[in-house]
């Protein structure tokens, strides 16, 4: 099963911005018509180059191997790996809510790098939107699922796994 999380606008919003500032920045200044082309040219270039790798779908994929992401890096999980997993149905409201993060994307609702959590410890977060979150633990790492196709992701997830009880 895969779970197609689509690209984000805010992503094309920010390099769009980005470049509208540098080219504005290039033509207020005083200089020679070539230079003023060349630098033009390689913000357009290495935006053209961002935005082919970082404005894309992200896919989560749930098969009999496990899962994997490909949200922020890719990273796979192996069902033997898998020590607790537990549905909670409030992340905010859980030892297991996203705090800090140490190296991500954090834009309103959306949620998706590495963070520390409430509980003090660190975990690799998918959250697309607040609310039912999937919380894996394994040996290595924690996991947090937050979905808008969080329904897809649970079925996904039974199909070779039951979830634990008591993930508040």
């Amino acid at each position: 099963m895969e779970i197609i999380l689509p690209k984000n606008d805010w992503i094309l919003w920010i390099f769009i911005g980005v470049a509208v500032i540098a080219v504005s920045a290039v033509l207020l200044k005083k200089g020679k018509p070539v230079m003023k082309v060349s630098i033009i040219a390689a913000v357009v270039i290495v935006s053209g180059i961002l935005l082919f790798f970082f404005y894309k779908d992200s896919h989560i994929m749930i098969n009999e191997s496990g899962i994997t992401a490909d949200t922020y890096g890719e990273f796979s999980i192996k069902w033997r790996d898998i020590q607790k997993a537990y549905l909670v149905p409030d992340i905010s409201e859980s030892e297991y809510a996203p705090g800090m993060r140490v190296h991500g994307v954090a834009i309103g609702d959306l949620a998706i790098g590495r963070y520390t959590l409430k509980n003090g410890k660190t975990a690799m977060v998918t959250i697309e939107q607040k609310g039912e979150c999937a919380v894996i633990v394994t040996g290595k790492d924690i996991y947090l699922f937050g979905v808008k196709k969080m329904d897809e992701f649970i079925e996904g997830f039974k199909r070779y796994r039951e979830f634990d009880d008591n993930g508040t």
